[in-house]
C-alpha cells in the first residue's frame, strides 16, 4: 500500500513543516516494514542553529526555558503519559515545573514528554538519584557560561530567543534521556537540538530507541555542540502509543584542548514533524475532513442497516450526502444546487422515468382510471386521509386553487400519480407520504406550500420525456 502524500503541516503557533529528504539504502528499512525503522542514517544539521521554526517541529516541539544558571530537578508533563519509571514521578508533581517548558505545535494533545537521567548520585552537594535538570545559559556576550551568537533557541513562549538546555546531574556520565510518547504513530521526522556554552568542549554519543528497543542505525556521535547542532531522524511505521527515546552520554571530545571540558550531557530541544496526528487531510485517513462526508472508502455509513448498505465512495463521499461527486454520481437527490436532484434515484443515477404536470393529469382522467385501454388503472390511492377510488376524486384535488395546503393538495396529487405510474425517487415519495399525513390532520405547523413547491418542480422535471404508452386525447370536461 503506498504511503499517501502528506505535504506540509499548517502552522498554528510557531512553525511550519520543513521538507525532510528520505533516502532509502540497503542498511535501513523501507516503508513496507511493519515496525518502526529509519529510512537512512541520522543527519547532523550544523546550519540551522537556534532558528528552528521554519525547519523543524511544526507538529510538536519541546524547549527548555530555565532562566540563566537555574537548576530545576525532574521534569514531567503530559495528561496521559504513563511513565516507564513511575516511582520517580511521584516526587515532585509534574505541574511544579511546567513553567520551564515551552511546548507548541499543531498537535500537542497527541504527544507527551519526559526528560530524565539514569545517573546515580555523586558526591557533589545537591546530587540526586535519577534527576534531570532544566538549566539556563547566559545569552551571547554576557561572559561566562554564555552561548555563541545565533545559537539561542527561538521561543514562542518567551517571544524572543532563549538559551536553555536540559542536562543530567552534576558530573554524571550516565544517559540523559529525552522521551516522547506518540499517541498516533505513522512516519515522522524527529530532530534533537544540542547546545553548549561557547567556551565548553562538549561532544555527545546518542542512541535512539522505540518502545525501549534500539533502532538499527540510530546510534552515533555529535561532536562539539558549542555552535548548536541537530541530530535528525526519519522514522517510518511508528506504532500508535509508542515511546521514542533518545539517550545521550558524554563522548570523547574532539574540540580544541584549550576549551573547557564537559562532565554531563545536554539536550536542548525536541522537534517532531509528521506522524498521523499532523498529516495533511486525505481521503482514507479515517477522519471526515471538510471536503468529505465519510471516511474511509468502502465503509458502510448507513444510519439504518435495515434499509441496506450506504457505501462510502473512493472519494470519501456517499449518495445522499448533499454533494454531487461527478466521478461517481450522476446526481445527488439532496443537493439543492444539482439540476438533476428532483429526478435523482437513491443510487445517485438520473431517473429516466417521465413525469407529467398537474394540468396533464387534470385533463386526462382516463389515464388515471385506465379506461383508455393503454395502461392499467392507477387506482385506488390514498391521499390526505381520503380514499381515491375514482378518477374524478383525483381531479378534485388537482383542481384546488390557492397556496398553502391547497397548493400541496394539487401538486401532491399530481406527484402521487406520477410516482404510481412511472416511479420516483424515495425523497419524493417520502415528501408525498409526509405531506399527506399532515394534510389529513390539517397540521398547522406543516409547511404545505414549501412541500407543494418541491413536488411541483418534480412534476415539471421530466415532462418532456415520452410516455410508455400512447396518450389519449384530453378530456377537460370528463368530471363536470
Amino acid at each position: 500500500m503506498p504511503i499517501p502524500n502528506r505535504g506540509a503541516c499548517i502552522i498554528k503557533i510557531k512553525s511550519k513543516l520543513g521538507a525532510g529528504a528520505i533516502g532509502l539504502c540497503t542498511l535501513y528499512a523501507s516503508s513496507v516494514f511493519a515496525v518502526a525503522a529509519l529510512t537512512g542514517p541520522p543527519v547532523i544539521d550544523t546550519t540551522t542553529h537556534g532558528s528552528w521554526m521554519d525547519t523543524y517541529g511544526s507538529c510538536y516541539n519541546v524547549l527548555p526555558q530555565a532562566s540563566p544558571r537555574t537548576l530545576v530537578p525532574e521534569i514531567e508533563i503530559g495528561p496521559n503519559f504513563v511513565s516507564t519509571n513511575p516511582e520517580q514521578y511521584q516526587n515532585p508533581p509534574a505541574g511544579d515545573f511546567d513553567d520551564v517548558l515551552c511546548i507548541g505545535g499543531d498537535a500537542t494533545d497527541n504527544f507527551d514528554v519526559r526528560i530524565y537521567s539514569q545517573a546515580p548520585p555523586t558526591d557533589q552537594p545537591g546530587s540526586l538519584q535519577d534527576h534531570a535538570y532544566a538549566w539556563g545559559f547566559n545569552e551571547p556576550g554576557q561572559g561566562a557560561f554564555d552561548v555563541a551568537p545565533g545559537t539561542s533557541q527561538q521561543n514562542a513562549c518567551q517571544g524572543e530567543p532563549y538559551a536553555s538546555t536540559f542536562d543530567s546531574d552534576k558530573y554524571a556520565f550516565d544517559p540523559l534521556s529525552g522521551e516522547i510518547k506518540v499517541v498516533l504513530g505513522g512516519d515522522a521526522k524527529i530532530a534533537y537540538y544540542f547546545l553548549s556554552e561557547a567556551d565548553i568542549c562538549r561532544s555527545q554519543a546518542y542512541e535512539l530507541k522505540v518502545n525501549g528497543t534500539p533502532v538499527p542505525g540510530g546510534a552515533g556521535t555529535v561532536d562539539d555542540i558549542s555552535l548548536g547542532k541537530y541530530v535528525v531522524f526519519d522514522l517510518i511505521d511508528i506504532p500508535d502509543g509508542a515511546t521514542i527515546t533518545l539517550d545521550v552520554t558524554i563522548a570523547d571530545p574532539t574540540c580544541a584542548s584549550a576549551s573547557g571540558l564537559a562532565y554531563n550531557s545536554h539536550m536542548s530541544g525536541i522537534f517532531v514533524d509528521g506522524t498521523n496526528a499532523c498529516l495533511d487531510p486525505f481521503c482514507g485517513d479515517g477522519n471526515v475532513d471538510p471536503d468529505e462526508t465519510c471516511d474511509p472508502p468502502g465503509s458502510d455509513i448507513s444510519p439504518d442497516p435495515s434499509t441496506g448498505p450506504q457505501m462510502c465512495t473512493d472519494s470519501c463521499n456517499y449518495c445522499g450526502d448533499g454533494f454531487t461527486d461527478r466521478q461517481y454520481e450522476a446526481c445527488d437527490p439532496t443537493n439543492p444546487e444539482d439540476p438533476n436532484a428532483k429526478m435523482c434515484s437513491d443510487s445517485c443515477e438520473i431517473l429516466e422515468a417521465p413525469s407529467r404536470t398537474l394540468g396533464y393529469w387534470k385533463t386526462h382522467p382516463t389515464v388515471i382510471n385506465g379506461d383508455f385501454g393503454g395502461a392499467p388503472s392507477l387506482l385506488p390511492l390514498e391521499f390526505c386521509g381520503k380514499q381515491i377510488a375514482d378518477a374524478c376524486d383525483a381531479v378534485y384535488f388537482l383542481s384546488k386553487g390557492g397556496g398553502g395546503i391547497r397548493k400541496f393538495k394539487r401538486q401532491g396529487m399530481a406527484a402521487l400519480l406520477n410516482c404510481t405510474a412511472f416511479g420516483c425517487p424515495t425523497k419524493i415519495s417520502n415528501l408525498i407520504t409526509e405531506g399527506s399525513a399532515a394534510c389529513a390532520t390539517k397540521d398547522p405547523n406543516y409547511k404545505f406550500g414549501k412541500t407543494g413547491g418541491k413536488l411541483g418542480d418534480f412534476n415539471e422535471a421530466n415532462k418532456d420525456l415520452p410516455l410508455p404508452f400512447k396518450s389519449p386525447s384530453a378530456l377537460p370536461k370528463y368530471c363536470n
